[in-house]
């Protein structure tokens, strides 16, 4: 790769690190404007459980504002059942929709296969 391909790379990576709101593009949806508040982490406090729901930490890991994260499941209803799988101190991305706090991540469920399967 030439230095020239290597630098305009590294400028569309610098410039996708401050993007928020409307300008921000994930993978799997577009965030529009509402909340206001941008991507900002979140640390799982536990391993995931039943339904969409998992309480987190904001910003900082075992320290952070307690937070309810709103998960999209896919093929599932319980978060322990899907992957990627969230475990205590998983980092996670996070949004603020009008008071609802939404991972950017999709989870989909799974169902694990026996011996020999």
């Amino acid at each position: 790769m030439n230095n020239e391909l290597k630098n305009e790379r590294s400028d569309r990576l610098a410039a996708a690190e401050r993007l928020t709101g409307p300008d921000l593009i994930s993978p799997v949806r577009a965030l529009r404007p509402g909340g206001g508040v941008g991507i900002r982490k979140a640390y799982c406090k536990t391993a995931a459980s039943t339904g969409a729901t998992i309480v987190c930490y904001l910003d900082t890991d075992g320290t952070g504002e307690e937070i309810t994260v709103t998960c999209t499941l896919i093929q599932a209803t319980n978060l322990n059942a899907c992957f990627p799988s969230l475990a205590d101190g998983t980092m996670m991305p996070v949004w603020k929709d009008g008071d609802t706090w939404r991972s950017l991540w999709w989870f989909m469920g799974y169902e694990e296969c026996g011996e020999g399967a």
